[in-house]
């Protein structure tokens, strides 16, 4: 009768517990708002961008460029956003009067109403679409508009760990800090752009124990494993002498020394034909200049809000709020 008992008392202590996390809030992004009754997050950007631009920008956020999937949506996020013009992910770039969506669903299965008079295409250049009060719009893409980006909680995950929807940020426990290494090669002033789009920023070596988590990340990419034209012996590095020739700083603003690693590699830095001017660090740890337009891997890296002792938690809401 007592095993019974307990096992009735477990399984209310996990009743419970499931229905405490049933209830939780999922969490995405800092800077991203949860609206329950859509099961998203949305973000107004107030600047306004391209609409390739501003698709970039969703994407890097680990986000979409809104398409409302209904009348509730499409008037909450003119209300939310207080813009009167937006740009939206749907587009007929692929053939003239086809308009789908990035996700390359027709805009006819989401939420459609076009201004009067519209879609016009105007002087045969008008391929994007905003959305106002009246309906949808069609533009050029290289015009300037604000915009929002959405993210459905279905699929999402959570690296909680490292306060991010991310699993690639990984926990050291060395630095109490999260890194992500990028294999896609960018120039260094679009690495340092990407790690600020994840709420992260560009690495900046702090010590010789952070050297060595990133010359062993680096170690997992070969250079034989790497395939495409770009500089595979280094990595970029949140440093630079950009505000002053000769005075590396890392980007917050301390030298070198001050960060707590300069450690240059041999006859470095050497400002090659007078153009380098950011940072990098090669495969044995050792700090180079390095062309800003050279296009290499980099690591991003997070510190973390609370301090951290627990093992990784990670997690993927595979299934709508709803559904759970």
């Amino acid at each position: 009768m007592l095993f019974v008992e307990v096992i009735l008392v477990l399984l209310g202590i996990s009743l419970c517990l499931s229905e405490e996390d049933s209830q939780k809030t999922p969490f995405f992004r800092k800077d991203y708002k949860y609206f329950k009754e859509f099961n998203a997050f949305y973000k107004v950007h107030s600047l306004g961008k391209n609409w390739s631009d501003a698709l970039t920008t969703c994407q890097n956020e680990g986000a979409e460029l809104i398409v409302p999937s209904t009348k509730e949506e499409f008037d909450k996020i003119l209300e939310y956003s207080q813009q009167y013009f937006l740009w939206i992910g749907a587009h007929d770039i692929f053939s003239e009067g086809v308009f789908i969506t990035t996700q390359g669903k027709p805009l006819s299965e989401f939420y459609l109403k076009w201004k009067q008079g519209e879609p016009n295409n105007v002087n045969n250049n008008e391929n994007c679409l905003i959305m106002e009060k009246k309906g949808y719009t069609d533009l050029p893409c290289t015009h300037i508009r604000k915009y929002v980006c959405k993210r459905s909680t279905f699929n999402l995950t959570q690296n909680e760990i490292c306060e991010t929807y991310d699993l690639d940020y990984t926990y050291s426990s060395d630095t109490d800090r999260c890194y992500k290494i990028h294999t896609t090669p960018l120039t260094w002033n679009q690495a340092f752009t990407s790690c600020i789009s994840e709420e992260s920023s560009l690495v900046t070596i702090n010590s010789d124990a952070e050297a060595k988590i990133l010359t062993k990340m680096f170690a997992q990419h070969p250079e034989k494993s790497l395939k495409g034209n770009f500089n595979k012996a280094e990595i970029h590095i949140g440093f630079n002498d950009l505000l002053s020739e000769g005075i590396y700083l890392s980007i917050d603003g301390m030298s070198l020394k001050e960060s707590g690693y300069d450690n240059w590699s041999s006859g470095q830095p050497d400002n090659y034909q007078g153009k380098e001017h950011c940072g990098s660090m090669f495969r044995d740890g050792t700090l180079n200049d390095i062309e800003c337009s050279a296009r290499a891997m980099f690591v991003c890296e997070k510190t973390l809000t609370t301090m951290q002792n627990t093992p990784l938690k990670l997690s993927t809401l595979s299934k709508l709020p709803d559904e759970q």
